[in-house]
């Protein structure tokens, strides 16, 4: 799974299309229009489900979030041994924890991972990761 949040990380730090990604992750399902993101039907194994948010006027993907598929999900240990030390995110009380990891990418696109937890297990290196975002913002 690591090996593949990588790949996702590397192609969405590019000059990508909705049609890039989604051939990536899966085809597009069903597309509301801009601003609710479209869902795809995920046939990379590692993935249950995904959405695909895009910049306004139907522009270039500006998130996609994942959820891994049962016994795909990654810790967060996995997670920072590939994307280095992260900052945990305000939530509201009762809600699962939230991680940002640095930012990485090319000279023109920077691409935030952001893992919601599950529950936690006691070690929290040892926790699993319900969801992870991948948030693209413009270098410049």
């Amino acid at each position: 799974m690591i090996e593949f949040v990588r790949d996702l990380v590397r192609l969405l730090s590019g000059d990508v299309d909705v049609n890039e990604v989604a051939a990536k992750v899966g085809p597009i399902g069903t597309d509301p229009g801009w601003p609710i993101p479209m869902e795809l039907r995920p046939t990379a194994p590692e993935v249950r489900a995904a959405r695909l948010a895009r910049y306004p006027d139907a522009g270039p993907p500006y998130a996609l979030t994942i959820e891994p598929a049962d016994g795909m999900k990654p810790t967060v240990a996995e997670l920072k041994s590939a994307f280095g030390d992260y900052q945990q995110m305000r939530t509201n009380r009762g809600m699962a924890p939230e991680l940002i990891f640095a930012p990485a990418g090319g000279p023109r696109w920077r691409v935030a991972v952001i893992a919601r937890l599950d529950p936690a297990v006691g070690d929290f290196d040892a926790s699993t990761v319900a969801r992870i975002v991948f948030r693209r913002d413009l270098t410049s």
